[in-house]
């Protein structure tokens, strides 16, 4: 039996042809170069996807960001597991499927859209199965034999369809195992795990913006799944000075996915402090014993310039809110299209630069929204964003650059989705006040306009005939 080798990033370095059809032979044997746990590290997944807006955007009304605490710990978080053996931590790749399946999903789906705990995260049956999660995306992104995975799919999974739980489909470290789970099985108690929606961001373009929206997003209560590239020395050794890992060391080609599920200025080197709580899936048994860490068993302090310097993509994720109050009802374009209310509409405009018109629908089943198009009132140009993205509720924006806000008024909306493979358009109209906090000059769009939509791409401006140059 031949051996095959892989050069992505955080893909496992050998695989054995015919591993995952029930050869235990090779699959029962991990030989993984150091540090290569799963993640492939693939910036196309993230530079398509929804971007974060800070929390400061989604208040109502919108403010200029806040003071924050000095430390925050979230709780009700599903438990530290354990996804290798115990000679091969990072084995069988399936980090990605940890953090943000297991970890990010599940804590997530244990919320209310308030912040309060909808059940315990703590019992296996409120669990999310990232065994299950990882037989699926092995078939779906065609990548048999426990070769690693993509971060997104799970989400835009729990978005769409939910997953089963631990109980159902328990994890074991098992490479032919995890191949034959049946994917195509129904259980009973997918659709509690769906999420509302999800949103990213990439951690190298701005390291000062990078750290502060992830305190932000801790203190209004939202954990935060990563993929980088592995710290040397991480699933056996690792480096702590004052209780934090402080070294920016790394392993070539190497990947790997954890949650941040906390932060706090005041841990580490007293001349250098602050640090992310980043919960692992190397067991209770990790950090070893003797390490200097001062964070819970299965976590570890990380410091901030560890975190922006050696980490690359980010998302977190917004829990379904099956009971929307109030808001303006968009009409399907055909029977059998899921009811959808946008509950808000409105322009957030901080003082620190640039105008976001934000929508907030809310479907009462997913979708996956294919367009979003808004017809400025008065001039009638059309603003248009492509999104293929699967969404229940959450948020969707446009932003303009040149300093001047959107026209306030009664903006039609268009909407393209697709619901269990049939298309659906909704039509309806909303009324957008003016921008706050700040509020620059309104002006209308031009073809000129710089406007980019949720996935920072440039929107599609057309103009009416009226406006057009002869």
């Amino acid at each position: 039996m031949r051996a095959r080798y892989f050069g992505l990033s955080g893909a496992l370095a050998v695989v054995l042809s015919g591993c995952g059809g029930g050869d235990s032979s090779c699959c029962e044997t991990p030989q993984l170069k150091p540090g290569q746990f799963g993640s492939l590290l693939n910036a196309a997944e993230f530079g398509g996807a929804p971007k974060i807006l800070p929390p400061e955007a989604l208040t109502n009304p919108p403010t200029d960001p806040t003071g924050l605490p000095t430390s925050v710990t979230l709780t009700n978080l599903p438990p530290v597991v354990g996804q290798g053996t115990p000679g091969s931590l990072g084995y069988p790749g399936s980090c990605e499927a940890q953090s943000f399946g297991y970890g990010l999903g599940t804590y997530t789906a244990a919320r209310n859209p308030d912040g309060s705990m909808r059940w315990n995260a703590g019992y296996h049956q409120n669990d999310i199965s990232p065994a299950y999660l990882f037989a699926w995306a092995m078939d779906n992104e065609d990548r048999p034999g426990c070769q690693g995975s993509l971060a997104l799919p799970y989400l835009s999974r729990l978005v769409g369809q939910g997953a089963p739980n631990i109980q159902d489909v328990p994890y074991k470290a098992n490479c032919s195992y995890l191949s034959s789970i049946p994917i195509n099985a129904t259980f009973a108690q997918e659709s509690p795990f769906r999420l509302g929606s999800y949103a990213t961001m990439q951690v190298n373009n701005d390291p000062v913006r990078t750290v502060a929206t992830i305190k932000k997003l801790l203190a209004a209560g939202n954990a935060v799944a990563f993929s980088g590239s592995v710290l040397e020395d991480y699933d056996n050794a690792p480096q702590f000075t004052n209780g934090v890992i402080y070294s920016t060391d790394t392993y070539p080609d190497s990947g790997h996915g954890q949650m941040i599920v906390g932060y706090d200025d005041t841990v580490g080197d007293p001349a250098n402090p602050g640090a992310f709580l980043v919960q692992n899936s190397f067991t209770k048994s990790w950090p070893p014993t003797g390490s200097g860490s001062t964070a819970p068993a299965g976590m570890a302090y990380w410091s901030y310039n560890t975190f922006t310097q050696t980490q690359n993509l980010l998302a977190t994720a917004y829990s379904r809110d099956p009971n929307p109050t109030g808001g303006t009802p968009l009409t399907g374009s055909q029977p059998g299209a899921p009811a959808v209310t946008v509950t808000r509409a409105y322009q957030w405009a901080p003082s620190t630069g640039g105008v976001w018109l934000i929508l907030t629908p809310n479907f009462a089943q997913p979708v996956n929204i294919q367009s979003i198009t808004l017809t400025e009132p008065t001039t009638g140009t059309q603003i248009q964003g492509a999104y293929n993205t699967n969404y229940a509720n959450g948020y969707v924006y446009f932003k303009r650059e040149d300093g001047n806000q959107f026209l306030a008024g009664d903006y039609s909306v268009a909407i393209n989705v697709y619901h269990n493979g049939t298309p659906y358009f909704y039509t309806g109209s909303v009324t957008v006040g003016a921008s706050a906090p700040s509020s620059p000059e309104a002006q209308a769009v031009s073809a000129f306009t710089a406007i980019t939509d949720s996935r920072n791409v440039d929107a599609t401006i057309t103009l009416p005939s009226s406006r057009r140059k002869p």
